[in-house]
């Protein structure tokens, strides 16, 4: 299960606060819409992939022993997670699934094409 419609983020109080509670911010059109889970499956080869290995090294939540590249592995999970926990998610909701609020917060970068390959 991914992030979208459960309890995923901790709120000013301290309590769980659900997903569809969490504030999503818009897209600024430089940054790259939400591609939906689908997205984010082992083994899935899209040239959306890297730069979202980049921007979580640059947010310093690479768990990277190589270097992020094309397809979607074990490393994005474990990066993508920690990125979850920065912005506070719970251990059970930081599962490394990207969803829509936590991507919106990433900040990704359009790639100038299609989002899978």
């Amino acid at each position: 299960m991914t992030e979208l419609g459960r309890a995923a983020a901790v709120d000013g109080r301290g309590d769980l606060a659900k997903e569809d509670q969490v504030v999503h911010t818009t897209p600024v059109p430089s940054q790259q819409p939400f591609p939906w889970a689908t997205c984010f499956v082992p083994g899935r080869r899209s040239e959306l992939i890297t730069p979202v290995g980049e921007r979580l090294v640059a947010e310093r939540c690479g768990r990277y022993a190589v270097g992020h590249g094309p397809v979607w592995g074990r490393a994005d999970v474990l990066s993508y997670a920690a990125w979850q926990r920065r912005l506070g998610y719970t251990v059970a909701a930081a599962d490394g699934s990207p969803g829509r609020s936590s991507w919106d917060r990433l900040r990704v970068p359009r790639t100038g094409r299609g989002a899978a390959a």
